[in-house]
């Protein structure tokens, strides 16, 4: 590898104890996405359509994130915040789809996205300060994770995951200032 490259290979790795995995840098730690949750695998409202209004909290569904993690501006819908008082999301949850479009991804900033709960067919995992919400994010673009899903995927019609496999899930972590470079 070029001395003058930005990115260098570790001293040492160790087996990840996942067949799949294989190595990661021996300062790595190898755990389920449920280790480094405050709360995780949090199902989504079942809200009708008929409870929809063009103000209130955003309602997050899976076709309001595109394929790139971001939350679509046309078409989003907005219900009564006493509807989903118990679905409001926080700044840095995130949130994956569980059926259809099993994988998709997105991390919600307040700031940014504004009060927002999110629908059914979503599961929250509510992120504890040893896991950066971008890292994890950018772990679900990662051909690692595209590899877990492929094998973990109930098909029948449509595919579906199950909370209980996400939050399950082998997520290699290094330690925050890596997952933040």
């Amino acid at each position: 590898m070029n001395q003058d490259s930005k990115w260098r290979a570790y001293s040492e790795y160790k087996a990840s104890g996942i067949e799949w995995l294989r190595e990661v840098p021996q300062h790595w730690v190898v755990g389920p996405l449920k280790f480094f949750c405050s709360e995780s695998a949090i199902y989504g409202a079942n809200e009708s359509a008929n409870n929809y209004s063009d103000a209130g909290v955003r309602f997050v569904r899976t076709s309001d994130i595109d394929d790139y993690g971001h939350l679509k501006n046309d078409g989003g819908v907005y219900l009564n915040e006493s509807s989903v008082f118990d679905y409001l999301l926080q700044d840095g949850d995130l949130l994956l789809s569980r059926s259809g479009t099993i994988g998709r991804s997105f991390v919600y900033r307040e700031d940014t996205h504004g009060k927002a709960a999110y629908a059914g067919y979503l599961v929250c995992f509510r992120l504890n300060r040893y896991l950066d919400p971008r890292f994890a994010f950018y772990f679900t673009k990662s051909v690692v994770f595209q590899d877990w899903l492929a094998v973990s995927v109930i098909t029948s019609t449509i595919g579906n995951i199950n909370g209980h496999k996400y939050a399950n899930m082998p997520l290699p972590k290094p330690p925050l200032p890596e997952q933040r470079a």
